[in-house]
């Protein structure tokens, strides 16, 4: 485990912080097709619809600036802003666990069976609506995790919306710094992310680390 922390505090402070992109909705799209390649298209769907909620209006405000690894002001500490985003990442993997177990199962049974519908890794998804929703909450908490490797997120930076100019680059807008473009830009910074990602899904839903905090 030490490893892992070890390897993931590296990923984050090799980020140049002269650049100050962070990620527009179809970038998060971008990225997660890339970390997880292979991954039924069904799933992929849901987990960009996860992504896409933690980026709703209501999910914008300051109060909420923890799901995309900021803090809310100058009175909120490093610290409770990353434990803020550590409890809501484990809480929604921990949903995205529950749900994986409770819809699929082990199984020999034939892959020629029309009705059979299986995940990657061979297990029968027995109840198909439960098995889309764990995707879905994998998705919700794998955001925060992608935003955690922007520039402009470095330190858990203050995320205030009463400065126009600033607000004006986000998002999809023309004069956006945190667009596809930006991300192809730094095509370095895309592999980090993309392995972030892919060592946050695996400690939590393949290998089932339940005390796993990504801080």
């Amino acid at each position: 485990m030490k490893a892992i922390f070890l390897f993931m505090f590296g990923i984050l402070a090799s980020q140049s912080s002269d650049a100050n992109p962070f990620w527009s909705s179809g970038v998060h799209w971008d990225l997660i097709q890339k970390a997880f390649v292979g991954t039924r298209g069904d799933c992929l769907m849901q987990m960009k619809a996860g992504s896409e909620w933690v980026d709703r209006l209501a999910n914008q405000m300051p109060s909420h600036s923890y799901m995309h690894a900021m803090r809310s002001g100058p009175n909120q500490s490093v610290r409770e802003a990353r434990t803020l985003m550590a409890d809501f990442i484990q809480s929604h993997f921990e949903q995205a666990v529950d749900l994986d177990e409770s819809s699929t199962q082990a199984t020999h049974a034939s892959v020629n069976d029309p009705f059979a519908q299986y995940t990657p890794d061979g297990r029968l998804i027995t109840h198909p609506g439960d098995y889309l929703k764990s995707c879905y909450e994998r998705g919700v908490g794998l955001h925060p995790v992608m935003d955690s490797t922007s520039p402009a997120h470095a330190d858990f930076a203050i995320w205030s919306i009463s400065d126009l100019s600033d607000l004006l680059k986000h998002g999809d807008l023309p004069n956006s710094i945190e667009d596809e473009r930006a991300l192809f830009e730094q095509p370095d910074l895309m592999k980090k992310t993309v392995a972030l990602m892919q060592i946050v899904d695996k400690l939590y839903v393949d290998l089932k680390m339940r005390d796993f905090r990504y801080e």
